[in-house]
């Protein structure tokens, strides 16, 4: 009995291989491993592209280049999120 093959799964993103390889989320990625040691592999990375929308949303920041530069100067103990 010959072996079946699978059509390859689909992707939810428009261009997810670009969005994913902005060099901005990596160095998003970055960040967040040196912070907190919670390291996302490129296989992965959708989900953290995922989850800096949703928070860049709700800060109301323009863009990825935004939301970085939101991370590097604010305050963890004065920064107080706005709409959350």
């Amino acid at each position: 009995m010959p072996a079946e093959t699978l059509p390859p799964k689909a992707s939810t993103a428009a261009n997810p291989k670009e969005e994913h390889q902005d060099p901005v989320y990596l160095r998003i990625r970055d960040m967040v491993y040196q912070t907190c040691g919670i390291y996302h592999s490129e296989e992965k990375l959708y989900l953290l592209t995922a989850a800096c929308k949703r928070r860049m949303e709700k800060v109301k920041c323009a863009g990825p280049r935004e939301y970085l530069d939101l991370l590097k100067v604010s305050d963890i103990a004065t920064w107080k999120p706005t709409n959350c």
